[in-house]
């Protein structure tokens, strides 16, 4: 199937709508639907949250930004646990019937590219983003931010048939997670991949935090979070076959060089 190329813009304009979202026996979720500027269709990209954290946390709220300035359609939204102040459903059942309900409720949408959609997820709402992504091949890839492979038997458990999926899978850890994603273990799970399965190490812990809370620290720690954004939106872009932003600065160009002097009589 052929697909256009988006051009990326930013997220000046960018709009947010709030929808609720039946699942189950009639219960609701909340989503966020954001916008880019403009009123055409774009390619969208889905983000289901850690555990402990909601829609708005700052890493989730952060890759949002990013695939918005990328021209992107952002939808995120909170678990039902999460907002009941509970726990996640045993296997995740409950959340998986959540981000599917959310998905099909948000294509209604017009602005949204129904051939062209991207799931995502960190830590937890990875689990249930990949278990979502491996049900239905209209999805285009996925992005998986740091995944739980504590070892490769509860990986292969966590995430069935990743190793062998044929559309593209981005992985992007800390390499300083000790818990949840050691890289020795990371290794190991993936040492047998196929071509597919796309592994991004970057500095940090599984928040992407170096450590420290002196000023240099704290702006050291933004950037790298930064960074860690920036490559997980790197693979939105690859996967969505989206041009990356235009630049923002200026090219150096070299001074142009001074005549000579007039020779002195």
């Amino acid at each position: 199937m052929a697909v256009a190329i988006a051009i990326a813009s930013a997220t000046a304009s960018a709009t947010d709508k709030v929808i609720q979202v039946t699942w189950g026996s009639g219960n609701k979720v909340t989503a966020v639907i954001s916008y880019p500027p403009g009123s055409s269709r774009a390619p969208t990209l889905f983000i289901a949250a850690e555990r402990n954290g909601g829609m708005n946390a700052p890493l989730i709220q952060g890759f949002a930004n990013k695939a918005l300035r990328d021209g992107l359609v952002v939808v995120r939204f909170d678990y039902a646990y999460f907002a009941e102040k509970g726990k996640p459903s045993i296997g995740l059942v409950d959340e998986v019937d959540q981000y599917n309900a959310v998905v099909t409720e948000a294509i209604k949408d017009p602005r949204i590219d129904p051939r062209r959609i991207i799931l995502s997820g960190k830590s937890l709402g990875s689990v249930v983003a990949h278990r979502v992504f491996k049900q239905d091949t209209k999805y285009m890839g996925e992005v998986l931010i740091t995944p739980i492979f504590p070892n490769a038997e509860d990986a292969d458990r966590l995430y069935p048939d990743l190793l062998l999926t044929d559309r593209t899978a981005a992985i992007i850890v800390g390499n300083a997670e000790t818990q949840d994603a050691p890289i020795a273990s990371i290794y190991d799970y993936l040492k047998d991949v196929n071509g597919k399965v796309m592994l991004n190490i970057v500095a940090g812990n599984e928040g992407f935090s170096l450590g420290g809370d002196t000023a240099d620290a704290k702006r050291a720690n933004a950037m790298n979070i930064d960074m860690a954004l920036e490559t997980a939106e790197y693979w939105v872009r690859q996967i969505g076959r989206i041009l990356p932003p235009a630049p923002t600065t200026k090219p150096v160009t070299k001074p142009k060089p001074k005549p000579p002097a007039a020779a002195k009589k």
